[in-house]
């Protein structure tokens, strides 16, 4: 008999910031009652190369390419996700998140994405907790579960001038629930699971069988990378008379980045207050009128490797010649996607070494 480890399922992780589109930013581990459901299956879990964190896989014991145990026909598997990166939320496109709220990736219909497209976030809840925006006193809360279709009756305990809601599910099922108040149509969506409650939780992934999680499937969660208008403040010092600066992309890309005084950039671009400080004090420092502010005419998307030849040239008398060939490329998170560039007057000789 020849016994092998198949796999069952991968989840990986893309990422539009990274030269090979994948993010290793993560670990992901399965929750207790999942790691149970490992174990009683003989499945294993783990990234499948070692130290190397961008794919997921949960592998099947087989002998002789047939499963040991075959899985029930129904069953869930779920995992918590943990950012290790600090610096990933500021070269991400991610909306915020609010207190306790986690991101949720569950498997679709037809669909090898673990989300429809916008990322979805939902609250985290133990017991016990508030109900932001619930006015007056309901008479009754009902909690569905998402995977089950179970319908529960939720405790109402009012404190004070705030609404709460204990939802007792001790012993049900963990996971995604749609909360209703006195049979209305409004709604409100958690995720309960008191043992992740509290953790340092990004996110969780939530497999079904239901949805069909097919054996050997390939699931994805795709991040995309953030964009911003990029900026540069170029401080011209000294005497710059009739002389005019442009930025262009020397780069030969098909679709050329460009940019324009502020003022002139179309869309046109409003500068906005952090854009004004910095205006005002590089003016304050080396006088009135020095700044001039270019302003990317797209949102450009951050990435992993530079964006290079963007270059600072001056023209003067329809003669054109560069003062920068590279210029940096703003830091992904830093504020407001903007670099300051210092440029010297044209005629200002350079200090030659004789070697004395």
């Amino acid at each position: 008999m020849t016994r092998t480890y198949d796999p069952l399922t991968e989840v990986i992780l893309n990422h539009g910031y990274y030269n090979a589109g994948l993010s290793d930013d993560f670990t992901v581990a399965p929750t207790e009652e999942t790691a149970r459901f490992l174990k009683r299956y003989r499945l294993l879990f783990g990234p499948k190369l070692r130290g190397i964190n961008h794919t997921w896989s949960v592998l099947q014991e087989q002998y002789d390419g047939n499963a040991l145990l075959a899985l029930p026909s129904s069953w869930q598997m779920r995992f918590a996700m943990t950012l290790e990166n600090g610096n990933f939320l500021n070269f991400t496109d991610l909306p915020a998140l609010g207190r306790n709220e986690i991101f949720f990736f569950i498997n679709q219909n037809g669909s090898t994405d673990l989300h429809a497209g916008a990322l979805e976030k939902m609250e985290l809840v133990s017991h016990r907790f508030s109900w932001e925006g619930l006015s007056g006193s309901p008479a009754t809360v009902t909690a569905t579960h998402a995977v089950s279709g179970e319908i529960y009756t939720a405790n109402v305990v009012t404190e004070a001038s705030n609404q709460f809601v204990r939802i007792d599910l001790e012993g049900l099922p963990v996971g995604r629930y749609f909360l209703q108040r006195d049979n209305l149509a409004a709604e409100r969506t958690v995720y309960y699971d008191p043992e992740l409650y509290g953790q340092r939780i990004f996110g969780i992934i939530h497999l079904v069988q239901e949805n069909p999680l097919n054996v050997s499937s390939t699931h994805g969660i795709n991040f995309s990378a953030r964009s911003d208008r990029w900026k540069y403040f170029v401080v011209l010092k000294g005497d710059h008379t009739d002389y005019t600066y442009a930025i262009t992309d020397k780069s030969g890309a098909n679709t050329p980045l460009t940019f324009a005084d502020h003022a002139a950039v179309n869309p046109a671009y409003t500068l906005q207050d952090p854009d004004t400080n910095t205006e005002s004090m590089l003016n304050s420092i080396f006088g009135p009128n020095s700044v001039s502010i270019f302003v990317s005419s797209q949102s450009i998307p951050y990435q992993e490797s530079t964006r290079s030849l963007l270059a600072l040239e001056r023209t003067k008398d329809d003669t054109t010649t560069s003062v920068l060939a590279n210029l940096p490329n703003p830091a992904a998170g830093k504020a407001h996607a903007a670099v300051v560039v210092n440029v010297d007057p044209p005629n200002l000789i350079p200090a030659i070494n004789n070697g004395s």
